[in-house]
């Protein structure tokens, strides 16, 4: 999944999680099993496409503008924002796939060789993404943020 993608689902995690009055360690133990499970979803990664570069750029900004956006105007909880942060974070893990041929060794399980992580074409892949984006927005607003 695209770092957008699992920083939103994760800001939604934080919001139901965070109303509830979860702990700290519960937010980010729920943040990196979703990460997990959203990348064994079929969806469509683009660190294997002519202009991957550019795609990271893109998802990375959009990822850091939705992130400080939510703590500066946005009025975020703790929750929601490290939640956010968390599901996000592992796909730094990847970053070597963007310039260069050789793969180094992933530390986030999901990102391991044996790891059945989901994978489709671009354009069913991402309408996934859309949808669990949409998801997400609905899940936060419902929660209360």
């Amino acid at each position: 999944m695209w770092v957008i993608t699992h920083a939103l689902t994760g800001m939604a995690l934080g919001a139901v999680l965070g109303q509830r009055g979860a702990p700290v360690w519960a937010v980010v133990a729920a943040a990196l099993l979703l990460h997990v499970l959203l990348d064994m979803v079929p969806h469509w990664d683009y660190v294997r496409t002519r202009h991957r570069v550019i795609w990271s750029l893109g998802d990375v900004g959009a990822t850091a503008a939705l992130l400080i956006w939510a703590a500066t105007l946005g009025d975020a909880s703790w929750a929601v924002l490290l939640a956010g942060a968390v599901s996000a974070l592992p796909d730094l893990d990847v970053l070597d796939a963007l310039w260069s041929g050789e793969r180094r060794t992933r530390i986030f399980p999901s990102h391991w060789s044996g790891f059945p992580h989901g994978s489709a074409p671009p354009v069913p892949g991402t309408v996934v993404q859309a949808a669990v984006w949409v998801a997400s927005v609905l899940l936060m607003w419902n929660a209360g943020w």
